[in-house]
């Protein structure tokens, strides 16, 4: 949705950002492979607003002239070195027992490989080193976080713990070291965990105030279900939190930070300070990796964190769209339970006595923002819908064949859906995510939704709801307000086309 390398010479996966001393970039590092190749690329681009990106030569980890063979390499990140100048750690031989491995650099762009052999692999007694005793085999021993912690400087690793549950044994490994070098570490007992989740990829720790988090990705494939209170089965973000770096960390109800349930499609966060905001950066999952759109953090009174609208993303927006509310049409081939009318603020007021109805503003509009408030008077559900194309009979010749998107508020059961639009005698939102959190009657939402690329994204009263892979879906089409048993108002309504992506899906 923000930025894709060009699938002809990179596929992205895992990513890093390291600010530039200049003050006004920010540097984007991940992990790549050319096609059918193994991961042995950092690819780098820089931005100075997050969303417009430049790319940058690769750099090349696993080198021709190594004299230790790294084998695949895996996620890192980047650091100022303590003696000067900057260090970029990654993981080597993901398919061999695997090590954490540093380059360096003096600016940013041109990175030297000093050391060939890990600095440090997993070891007992805390850390497993016996695949037989895993969920995955060779132990996971990747993704090194580096900090300084006072005196001394720290390593946080997703690894492996030697005791309890193996689909539990999942743990944030600590390292440390005084070396001035950093080549010479040591292990520590784990910073979090085991006991909570069978993998924590890529760990990181940062703190908010008075408050400590650490970061861990992880998905409901992985030999144990991801759940919160208010999603099943997910994969993605997920976090704990303490009053202290050392701990304890405890996990809140709503652990998941930025993700999905039932399938993967936001995997890898991380965070960053940028001009004054805490940011959440990400990327989006198959079938063609990209980077996300950064979100603000929020934290509540209680500590807890929350994934929100970051004001910096309509740096992409090109035109605003005067929606043609006089050309709606109701959709369905039974069209006498609904009805609609323009209201003075913009907007719509759409009521149906019975069933549902669905009105749709004819459009052929592919990368766009829609902004507006949202009041259910009464009614059991209500949605909008993007990329529709209508009923099917409706249609023209080269109009997409495939269904478009929507969010919708579920009042009788108490839900958010993420799901595809279906035209048949009526209208009905298909669902494809649930979110178990109540929407009101009466309460105004304000609904910020984007489709870019091949990705679809929603943000209710300013915060995340749902991250998704449209791939499957309508590359275009017109915008739906749909109530069902209910009137509802839908004002303020606002569209932006947006820019195209750099690198659009290829499929």
């Amino acid at each position: 949705m923000n930025y894709r390398p060009n699938t002809d010479k990179l596929f992205l996966w895992d990513t890093w950002m390291f600010p530039d001393p200049d003050g006004r970039r920010m540097h984007l590092y991940f992990l790549a492979n050319r096609k059918d190749e193994c991961w042995e690329w950092a690819g780098h681009a820089v931005s100075e607003d997050l969303v417009h990106w430049e790319e940058l030569p690769a750099i090349q980890i696993r080198r021709p002239g190594d004299t230790f063979d790294v084998g695949a390499v895996g996620t890192g990140m980047v650091f100022a070195a303590p003696s000067g100048g900057f260090m970029m750690s990654y993981t080597s031989n993901l398919g061999k027992p695997q090590g954490i491995c540093f380059l360096h650099s003096n600016d940013l762009v041109h990175w030297d490989k000093r050391w060939q052999e890990p600095c440090f692999v997993a070891q007992g007694p805390h850390y497993e080193t016996d695949g037989r005793k895993c969920i995955c085999n060779p132990p996971a021993f990747r993704d090194a976080y580096i900090h300084k912690v006072g005196d001394h400087y720290e390593a946080l690793i997703g690894a492996h713990a030697t005791h309890g549950p193996v689909s539990r044994r999942g743990c944030i490994a600590r390292y440390k070291s005084t070396d001035p070098e950093l080549r010479r570490w040591e292990p520590m007992p784990p910073l979090f965990g085991p006991g909570v989740a069978a993998l924590m990829e890529v760990p990181e720790h940062f703190q908010i105030g008075q408050k400590h988090y650490v970061l861990w990705s992880n998905a409901s494939w992985l030999a144990l279900t991801c759940d919160t209170r208010t999603r099943r089965q997910c994969t993605g973000t997920f976090y704990a939190i303490s009053d202290s770096y050392e701990g304890p960390y405890t996990v809140p109800a709503d652990h998941l930070l930025i993700g999905c349930s039932q399938t993967s499609n936001a995997y890898v966060g991380r965070v960053m300070p940028w001009k004054g905001d805490v940011l959440l950066y990400h990327q989006n999952w198959w079938p063609c990796v990209a980077t996300a759109f950064p979100k603000r953090l929020v934290q509540e009174e209680d500590g807890t964190l929350k994934a929100a609208y970051w004001p910096g993303v309509e740096k992409v927006h090109r035109d605003e769209v005067r929606l043609a509310l006089d050309d709606i049409a109701l959709q369905g081939e039974f069209l006498g339970a609904g009805k609609w009318e323009k209201t003075g603020q913009g907007g719509l007021k759409i009521s149906s006595d019975g069933g549902s109805t669905l009105a749709l503003v004819p459009a052929r509009l592919q990368d766009v923002h829609l902004r507006c408030s949202v009041t259910v008077e009464s009614g059991s559900r209500f949605a909008i819908t993007l990329r529709d194309g209508g009923h099917a009979n409706k249609r023209k010749e080269d109009d997409p064949k495939t269904p478009g998107v929507a969010i919708q508020g579920d009042l009788q059961y108490g839900q958010w859906h993420f799901g595809t639009v279906e035209h048949s005698w009526a209208s009905r939102i298909d669902l494809n995510e649930v979110i178990f959190e109540a929407p009101e009657r009466g309460k105004t939402y304000r609904l910020d939704l984007f489709v870019r690329d091949i990705y679809f994204e929603a943000y209710v009263d300013g915060i995340w709801k749902f991250t998704r892979n449209i791939h499957d879906k309508a590359p275009r089409g017109g915008i739906g307000f749909y109530i069902e048993d209910g009137t509802a108002a839908f004002e303020n309504i606002q569209v932006w086309t947006l820019e195209p992506i750099n690198h659009p899906y290829p499929g």
